[in-house]
């Protein structure tokens, strides 16, 4: 992974981009979850 992205917003972009990763980090800004409920959570949007 580069560590030098000269863009704080290019590399915060490049760390959270994936498939999961937003899915995931949005159940989480709701408060804490265990793994199974993300599954679960993430699993039925899909």
């Amino acid at each position: 992974m580069k560590s030098d992205f000269g863009c704080p917003v290019q590399g915060t972009a490049n760390v959270i981009a994936g498939k999961w990763k937003v899915l995931i980090v949005w159940q989480l800004s709701f408060g804490l979850r265990r793994f199974a409920q993300l599954r679960d959570l993430i699993y039925c949007r899909v």
